[in-house]
């Protein structure tokens, strides 16, 4: 019953929406209003354009640039998921699936040798 180009569209929007406020606004109570006021603007049939939460681009910059992620952190999981599934040949992968994040280069070691540059 849902126009797919219209959800993904909304799809698009409310994902980068969310991984940007859980990096300058962390908490999943700092959601709720945003969120909640686009699915009133949905329900009225309009479109989620979250135009009432524009972000200061200067501030989101600074949030991105001084976000450290770790493995605890769950927009880390959740970004490094969302850029897996960018993929067209990607597998779906089960509900029940547990993700960890492997080191592959050790943190010590590059405190000590500084070797990688990205």
């Amino acid at each position: 019953m849902l126009e797919e180009a219209k959800f993904c569209k909304f799809l698009d929007k409310i994902t980068a929406f969310i991984f940007a406020y859980a990096i300058t606004n962390p908490g999943v109570n700092a959601l709720r209003t945003p969120v909640y006021d686009e699915m009133v603007n949905i329900v009225n049939g309009g479109e989620a354009t979250f135009s009432k939460y524009k972000f200061n681009g200067f501030q989101a910059r600074t949030s991105f640039e001084n976000y450290v992620f770790t493995n605890q952190r769950s927009a880390t999981r959740s970004m490094i998921t969302w850029y897996a599934f960018t993929f067209p040949n990607q597998n779906l992968l089960g509900l029940s699936e547990i993700f960890h994040l492997e080191h592959i280069y050790s943190k010590k070691r590059q405190e000590m040798e500084k070797r990688l540059k990205n």
